[in-house]
C-alpha cells in the first residue's frame, strides 16, 4: 500500500459549522441542508469527522450547489487522530523526515487493520446512501480514503447518480471497468496515490464509456489531500480548491437534472 505525507498533513479550515448532526442508518451524519431535490454524500479521508474540515466543506458545497450535503462518520468515532502522528505545525516546516514517516505508516497500518478498511466501512455507508436516495438523486464526493468508498458506490448499478473523486487512494486499475455512473476527477498535481499511470488508466476506461466528466482536471500546485485540507496560505492552492468546489457543484447539478 502506498503512503504519502499529504495523507496525514493536517490543515484545519477556518470557520464554524452551521449544520446539524443526525443519526442515519446507525451512523452519525453531519447535515448541511439545501433547498433542491437531491443530496451529496461526503466520504471523508482518514481523519473522518474528527476534524472540522468535512463539516466546513459540507456547508460550502451545500450553499454553492443547493443540495443537502451529508458528511458521514463511517469510522464510528474511530478515525485516525492527528496526535498519533509526528507532523509539522505549518507548511513551511516541510514534510516529516523518513524516520517519522515510517512511524506514521506503522500507526496507519495498525489503525487500518482494526476494522477500518473499506470492506468494513462501505457496508456501513451504503444504507445511508439508500436512505438519502428515497428523497431524490444522490452523489458521493470521495476524498483520499473516501475515493474508494465513492468508487464502490459507483460500481453498484442504480445506487448513486454520479461521483466526484479528489485525489483518491486504494483504487485499482480494473475498478474503472465496473463504474456505472458519471465521474468528475479533481486531481492534485502531486499525488503518489493516484499516480499518473493509474489516473491515465482510469480516464481512458471512463472515456471509453463516456463517463468521464469534461471538467475533470488537475489543479496547479496542489498535493494529495488538498480537497479537504488545502493550504489556503498558498494562492494557487486556494484558487484551485475554490474552483474545484465550483466544478463539483456544477457536476452534480448536471447529473441530477
Amino acid at each position: 500500500m502506498s503512503f504519502c505525507a499529504g495523507c496525514i498533513d493536517l490543515k484545519e479550515l477556518p470557520g464554524s459549522p452551521t449544520g446539524t448532526e443526525k443519526q442515519i442508518a446507525g451512523l452519525t451524519v453531519y447535515v448541511a441542508e439545501g433547498s433542491k431535490k437531491g443530496s451529496i454524500l461526503i466520504a471523508p479521508d482518514i481523519y473522518g469527522l474528527g476534524i472540522v474540515n468535512p463539516r466546513i466543506v459540507a456547508d460550502k458545497l451545500a450553499k454553492q450547489s443547493g443540495f443537502t450535503v451529508f458528511a458521514v462518520d463511517y469510522f464510528k468515532g474511530g478515525q485516525m487522530k492527528p496526535e498519533e502522528f509526528e507532523l509539522p505545525s505549518k507548511a513551511s516546516e516541510g514534510a516529516p523526515d523518513e524516520a517519522k514517516m515510517g512511524k506514521n505508516f506503522e500507526n496507519f497500518m495498525a489503525w487500518f487493520g482494526k476494522g477500518n478498511g473499506p470492506d468494513k466501512t462501505f457496508p456501513l455507508t451504503k444504507p445511508v446512501i439508500e436512505e438519502a436516495k428515497k428523497s431524490g438523486p444522490v452523489g458521493v464526493v470521495g476524498y483520499c480514503y473516501g475515493g474508494k468508498i465513492a468508487s464502490l458506490a459507483a460500481q453498484e448499478s442504480g445506487l448513486v447518480d454520479g461521483i466526484a473523486l479528489y485525489h483518491p487512494s486504494l483504487l485499482e486499475p480494473e475498478e474503472a471497468d465496473k463504474i456505472t455512473t458519471p465521474v468528475l476527477i479533481n486531481g492534485a498535481e502531486l499525488d503518489p496515490l493516484f499516480a499518473p499511470e493509474l489516473r491515465q488508466t482510469w480516464e481512458t476506461k471512463l472515456k471509453a464509456k463516456n463517463l468521464l466528466d469534461a471538467a475533470s482536471t488537475t489543479y496547479p500546485n496542489t498535493v494529495h489531500g488538498f480537497g479537504l485540507r488545502p493550504d489556503l496560505q498558498d494562492t494557487q492552492v486556494k484558487s484551485g480548491w475554490e474552483k474545484s468546489i465550483d466544478a463539483t457543484s456544477s457536476f452534480f447539478n448536471k447529473v441530477f437534472a
